[in-house]
């Protein structure tokens, strides 16, 4: 709720505010999902390898699977976006 106004009886407003999350030269995001690509040698591709990588959280040291190619995904449950759980009375309009 805003602020009322000086005069008798005035009900305050309400605070509308647009939010624009600002691309990042290194993360991408699709919804709740953030991508980001790391590029390994072929050796650790193959034999699978320890890696220290970015997060939105700082660094975080993985391990990769052997036998990976080109293109492969992995998953790291609960480093993305976290869930927005707002309040019984929120109002997105």
């Amino acid at each position: 709720m805003g602020h009322a106004a000086d005069v008798f009886a005035a009900q305050p407003g309400d605070l509308l505010l647009t939010i624009k999350v600002k691309e990042h030269n290194y993360f991408k995001r699709q919804e709740k999902t953030i991508e980001t690509e790391v590029v390994i040698t072929l050796v650790e591709a193959l034999i699978g390898a320890k890696l220290t990588i970015q997060t939105i959280d700082g660094p975080l040291t993985i391990q990769t699977t052997a036998g990976m190619t080109t293109g492969d995904k992995m998953t790291l449950k609960h480093y993305g976006v976290p869930e927005f759980n707002p309040p019984e009375n929120y109002d997105p309009q």
